[in-house]
């Protein structure tokens, strides 16, 4: 088509008869392009965003004039009427922490939104440049995170997408909830038709279905999931895989996050509605009691002070704040804004959503007794095999290896759990809670056949790239010879401590990511075919594609501590049972 191209609209460009001054592209997405613009009569600058639907539209670049395709006539205008009809019901909101709509009109025949210019990095920007944030900085952000959403609330507004991605930092610390693409007006805890839009991880399981009760029960499971995130780091599990899967507390993650925060996060993301706050006052008056009062956060140590800053069992206090977690630091210079800065209000999201099948309201499918409690690891590059001149030749060459997300079984398989699948016990040492063991390869593929047949899901056996990236604490690693401590009695039943017997799973000390029994107790079956390394990187390797010896990985309760290192490998013909033989299970995300 002569003269349409996909391109965003150029620096200089003119709109709404001069006052707007585009300068450059700020980001854009499935549904919009957000525009750094000036306005030429106040001389100020602000954040334009044009309703643009990817791939189902073009631009005339004569005279900047958008036209579809793709799409039919009729239901583009009734997105774009619904972009402007949010966009003029939030324009009457007046809160701190709710970005402002300055403008609506439209021109080149689609809409769009003036917003203010907010300086500052995305909570998701600043947690991944440094890391997750101190206790009272995280306190000082979600309690004023909070205030906004109980603004919303009282003016019977849901956000719908409350997430680390759409909360500002400025840099005086105050906090800035923007993109309201996806917000409703809502009667609490009503059945209402709302567009199944959500972000994984943040959005509650009632989101999931077009048509549910939802209420302020509903942004509070995404502001704990924000809150889970800001602490530990970590993206939570999303709402449809914790039917089947268990959330590690934030607690569990990092001992020294206060059990007050654990509690309230916790609650805050339950599963069910009716068992979270029911309100924004519950969910602080959970977190820092009733009655807590605001304190004077130091920013930098500068002197400047935030007045809206909040934080537990204090009495006007002030709190330097590290520079490097939320100062000048993660703040963007102008050259370096793009894809930092996301203004205001996004286009409405058209989605289709495959339901997840559970059941969002009441209580979910009971879990088989055979299931195991899974652990999630975030996945990353690290050093595989072998690190010291000292160790054995078939746990070298050492190598750089990437691999994906993936979950692992908290501890080993357990005799309880095989015979719920399974119906006897090979195990030579008896205890329901002793891991199971005398176990083939060939015996565990059956037993995963068996329990993903009766639960629907897709277990499985670790790759050994896996197993030795989970052992040595995935993106917590700190290094460790033995999986989670350089002392192996802290960590292995192995034959100097075991009493030369296996012992009862989760009694030792677990490593970086709350994982149990991976050095010593029983070695572990691993889904590859055993070969030798390669000196070159990998992506997700799963061994050689034949072989006639199983790979097994981790020590075991007759052996030496030298072979509970993490690096440490052993094989066996997939056929053979052994007394020291035994697994844990993985599944996709």
């Amino acid at each position: 088509m002569n003269g349409l191209t996909v391109k965003e609209l150029q620096p200089g460009t003119a709109l709404y008869g001069g006052k707007y001054l585009i300068e450059k592209v700020l980001g854009s997405g499935g549904f919009g392009i957000t525009y750094y613009a000036r306005h030429t009569l106040l001389n100020i600058y602000c954040a334009v965003k044009e309703f643009f639907i990817e791939s189902k539209c073009v631009r005339n670049t004569q005279n900047n004039a958008i036209q579809i395709q793709g799409i039919d006539g009729e239901i583009f205008k009734q997105f774009r009427e619904k972009f402007l009809e949010e966009a003029r019901t939030l324009a009457t909101l007046e809160h701190p922490g709710i970005v402002k709509i300055i403008d609506v009109f439209e021109e080149n025949n689609t809409s769009y939104i003036v917003m203010s210019f907010i300086e500052g990095c995305t909570m998701q920007k600043i947690v991944e440049k440094s890391g997750r944030l101190d206790y009272p900085l995280a306190v000082n952000y979600i309690a004023q995170l909070a205030e906004a959403v109980d603004y919303l609330h009282k003016r019977n507004i849901l956000h719908r997408d409350i997430k680390p991605d759409n909360i500002i930092i400025t840099p005086d610390n105050k906090v800035v909830l923007i993109d309201f693409g996806s917000a409703r007006e809502f009667i609490n805890d009503a059945t209402q038709r709302h567009t199944s839009i959500l972000t994984q991880g943040y959005a509650p399981p009632e989101q999931y279905s077009s048509i549910s009760r939802k209420g302020s029960y509903s942004d509070i499971y995404s502001l704990g999931s924000t809150f889970y995130f800001a602490l530990t780091g970590y993206k939570p599990i999303d709402a449809a895989t914790r039917a089947i899967e268990t959330l590690p507390t934030p607690k569990e993650l990092f001992y020294e996050i206060p059990e007050q925060a654990d509690r309230t996060i916790m609650k805050a993301m339950e599963l069910k509605p009716t068992n979270r706050h029911q309100t924004i006052k519950e969910f602080m008056d959970d977190l820092l009691g009733e009655g807590y009062k605001p304190v004077t956060i130091d920013n930098n140590n500068t002197g400047a002070t935030n007045e809206t800053a909040y934080l537990p069992n204090t009495r006007n206090e002030t709190i330097a704040i590290p520079t490097e977690r939320a100062g000048a630091s993660p703040t963007p210079t102008k050259s370096s804004k793009k894809g930092l800065l996301i203004a205001g209000i996004a286009a409405v999201v058209v989605a289709i959503i495959v339901f997840f099948g559970i059941q969002m309201l009441g209580d979910s499918g009971s879990i088989h007794p055979g299931e195991p409690e899974m652990v999630f690891v975030q996945g990353g590059t690290f050093t595989m095999g072998c690190t010291d001149l000292e160790c054995f030749d078939w746990e070298k060459p050492k190598h750089q290896v990437t691999v994906s997300d993936f979950y692992i079984g908290k501890y080993p398989v357990t005799q309880k759990q095989w015979v719920a699948v399974m119906g006897s016990n090979p195990s030579h040492f008896k205890g329901d809670n002793l891991p199971v063991e005398n176990v083939s390869w060939d015996d565990a593929q059956e037993f995963i056949s068996k329990l993903n047949a009766a639960t629907g899901k897709k277990y499985r056996l670790p790759t050994e790239a896996e197993w030795e990236y989970a052992a040595r604490g995935g993106i917590k690693s700190k290094g460790f010879e033995y999986s989670g401590s350089n002392r192996v009695d802290d960590v292995a039943w192995y034959g100097d401590n075991s009493g030369w017997e296996t012992r009862p799973v989760g009694t030792k000390s677990p490593n970086e990511l709350v994982i149990y029994d991976m050095s010593g107790n029983v070695w572990e079956w691993c889904n590859d075919w055993y070969g030798d390394y390669s000196n070159t990187a990998k992506t997700n390797p799963q061994g050689p594609s034949s072989g006639s010896y199983r790979v097994l990985r981790g020590g075991g309760w007759r052996y030496d501590a030298r072979r509970c290192r993490v690096s440490i490998r052993n094989s066996s013909t997939p056929v053979n049972r052994n007394d020291e033989f035994g697994f844990r299970l993985a599944s996709v995300l």
